[in-house]
């Protein structure tokens, strides 16, 4: 199972980060409780530069 989704491109900001590094935040990913994530989503939010 992927987090990350494939129908999404990543943001245009220049830069791509390698697919080594991908698959190793993914994988750290995985281990993460439900509540983990859903903190983590929160946070991201929270944090977001208004559009």
């Amino acid at each position: 199972m992927s987090v990350l989704p494939s129908s999404t491109p990543p943001p245009s900001t220049g830069y791509t980060p390698p697919l080594e590094l991908l698959q190793a935040a993914d994988d750290m990913l995985l281990g993460d409780s439900p509540g983990e994530l859903a903190d983590a989503g929160r946070a991201y939010i929270a944090d977001a530069p208004p559009k």
